[in-house]
């Protein structure tokens, strides 16, 4: 790959959404009740939207002042992402950073922010309600179901966005928000064309969130235990279309090791891969499968009961959930107040995991080993199917919303649009250098795989909704005892599913 190559890969990964161009689409209704669409501060803003192409250069509004209004965005407050831990982004404010700090990707946040503020006359505010990320929805739900207005927009994580969603009376359609055109560039095409219902596209992610890229799911693979063990390049299977779980097995078989010689596996040994409970429906996203598909219309129908759904439950039993080979993240759960922190990134760290199947934030704690990791997609279900697919952690990755309490959705339009557009300008290429010093990227084929992670990327409203419990009910009810129930779980909960997504759907279409 050549230092070009290298250097786009880079870039990508670290702030990128890779956009495939859409024609923007504007059809459908707000949703909300909503508050006046402009004020005086504003001039006439739903004139001044226009039409452009995916690719087009950001137009600013021109002679537009927004007279140093406060421009509030609501979301997570900087703290800790995972289990209490000290990772990398545990103190990132993606939102509005007080004050520059010698921190690359904090300052590039900063400088970009600094430049909406003189675009349009505005200081941009954060709301942080403080508590668990995973608290925000009730924080943000009260405020919108009070009426109150106090943000002019959010950026939460993607798993609180089902609360927020609920009804369409929650939040604005932002196919209809002027100003604000999601066929841009700096947003995830992906996330719009899968994230809506209806033609109704009430959330969106993009370069504007930080951990758009971060949140990928990813498998880091040890490459010393590769070279030891005389495994396969596992790089060359992923460009020929070969990297199957059927693959992935035999390796790990071919490292797991009973160190202390006790005739068990247990936390002491060398394992072939390292997953949780969530694994589950990572993998089953990346088969190409979905727990949720849409009809003609839009709307989100039950599709998880295939056959290879079941088969996807059987490569879990025969992989992480193998006790020979893996390890279940689950299984540690009491025996350390944070498992990850405590005892599984440590075992990763010290060479006795060949597969780790976690998110690719957890690079930017890597930069110090002594030992090379490589970056890897998750597999293929065979070779016959068409492409890999990579999902994204709806704990981390966050997603852009309009309350319909905004009091001026033409003004949040374009701050918004302008801050996503800046993100991709300043934040991206500030982190080149970061990247490359600190040597996160390691080699190039781990580069070329980023770009694939990124091309692949995907949503699945079901991961995100979770109706009628479908991850504990359906796809991780097994795990525990390490058998494929889905058959029966399926018979006795998908009732119960199709009803919580009728009455979501029914709520979203008032």
């Amino acid at each position: 790959m050549s230092s070009s190559k290298l250097m786009k890969s880079i870039s990508i990964f670290l702030i990128c959404s890779l956009a495939f161009a859409l024609p923007s689409c504007k059809t459908g209704s707000h949703g909300g009740n909503s508050t006046d669409t402009g004020d005086n501060t504003t001039g006439n803003l739903g004139d001044t939207i226009e039409e452009t192409t995916a690719l087009s250069e950001f137009q600013p509004l021109e002679g537009v002042d927004f007279g140093g209004y406060k421009f509030r965005i609501f979301g997570p407050g900087p703290n800790p992402v995972v289990w209490d831990s000290s990772m990398a982004l545990g103190t990132l404010n993606e939102i509005a950073p007080e004050e520059e700090t010698g921190d690359p990707i904090n300052d590039s946040v900063y400088r970009r922010n600094r430049e909406v503020e003189a675009l349009y006359n505005i200081e941009i505010v954060p709301v942080f309600p403080g508590g668990d990320r995973g608290a925000l929805e009730q924080a943000a739900l009260k405020s919108i179901k009070a009426g109150d207005d106090a943000y002019d927009a959010a950026l939460i994580i993607g798993w609180t966005m089902r609360t927020i969603l609920g009804s369409n009376s929650h939040t604005y359609d932002l196919l209809q928000v002027p100003n604000l055109d999601v066929s841009n560039s700096w947003w995830n095409q992906k996330s719009v064309s899968e994230l809506s219902v209806a033609n109704q596209l009430h959330m969106v992610t993009g370069d504007i969130s930080v951990m758009s890229a971060f949140s990928m799911n990813v498998l880091f693979q040890n490459k010393e235990l590769v070279k030891q063990y005389g495994l396969e390049n596992a790089y060359d299977l992923v460009r020929q279309g070969k990297w199957t779980w059927d693959r992935l097995i035999e390796m790990c078989r071919a490292v797991a090791r009973d160190l202390d010689g006790d005739g068990a596996m247990t936390g002491a040994d060398l394992f072939g891969i390292c997953g949780e409970h969530a694994t589950i429906r990572f993998a089953l996203q990346s088969s190409g499968e979905r727990i949720t598909k849409k009809d003609a219309d839009d709307i989100p129908y039950l599709a998880i009961n295939t056959e290879t759904t079941t088969k996807v439950l059987d490569y879990a039993l025969e992989s992480f959930l193998n006790r020979d080979i893996g390890m279940y993240v689950d299984d540690y759960i009491g025996k350390y107040r944070a498992p990850y922190e405590e005892f599984i990134l440590p075992k990763f760290n010290s060479g006795e995991i060949l597969f780790f199947a976690f998110q690719m934030f957890g690079a930017l704690d890597w930069r110090g080993l002594e030992w090379d990791f490589g970056i890897l997609p998750y597999p293929k279900l065979s070779e016959q199917q068409g492409e890999y697919y990579t999902s994204t952690a709806m704990w981390y990755e966050t997603h852009v919303y309009i309350p319909a309490t905004c009091p001026d959705i033409g003004r949040t339009g374009a701050v918004i649009d302008a801050l996503g557009y800046y993100s991709q300008k300043y934040i991206r290429p500030t982190v080149i250098d970061v990247t490359v010093t600190n040597k996160l990227v390691r080699d190039d084929d781990s580069a070329e795989m980023i770009d694939l992670l990124l091309d692949t990327r995907t949503y699945d409203l079901g991961a995100i909704y979770n109706w009628g419990d479908i991850d504990a009910n359906l796809l991780f009810s097994g795990a525990k005892s390490r058998t494929n129930v889905f058959a029966s779980q399926y018979e006795k909960h998908a009732d119960k599913i199709k009803t919580a997504m009728e009455k979501t759907i029914s709520e979203m279409l008032k």
